[in-house]
């Protein structure tokens, strides 16, 4: 796997979440504006269908949503544990970059004990991505 889309597996991921539990809702909001209505008459396809259908979907996107949540913990802490394994910088660059989903200015304008320019932030990213590159290759061989 390439460094950059190991890395930013975990916006993908963390933006999956945000999509799932945006349906979630509107999903809820649609249930919400279904009423039943109660007979003693039996009837088939009426609002309470349209209701356990609705209920049925929410539970099937709570599923999904608690699988994707499980898949971006897991990743996220395998990601983390690569980038502790980096020089402080890089580590900074490609932390706030791919998990924190920085801007390279933000970066740039951000970096501690004093800012660095853009092009600095792109030649430490690029850096990182290499050696990142480089464990990820030694995983797959070793």
């Amino acid at each position: 796997m390439r460094a950059a889309k190991y890395l930013g597996q975990i916006l993908r991921l963390d933006a999956r979440v945000e999509r799932k539990l945006a349906e979630k809702q509107h999903v809820l909001e649609l249930a919400t504006k279904i009423t039943p209505s109660l007979s003693d008459m039996p009837r088939g396809g009426g609002p309470a269908d349209k209701v356990g259908d609705a209920v049925a979907r929410l539970v099937a996107l709570e599923a999904e949503i608690d699988r994707i949540v499980d898949e971006l913990i897991d990743a996220r802490a395998e990601v983390l544990k690569l980038l502790e394994t980096l020089p402080d910088d890089e580590h900074d660059v490609l932390h706030k970059y791919y998990v924190q989903g920085q801007t390279i200015e933000a970066i740039a304008d951000g970096m501690l004990p004093r800012p660095k320019t853009e092009r600095q932030i792109y030649r430490i990213k690029a850096r990182a991505l290499k050696r990142v590159q480089a464990i990820l290759d030694e995983r797959e061989t070793g």
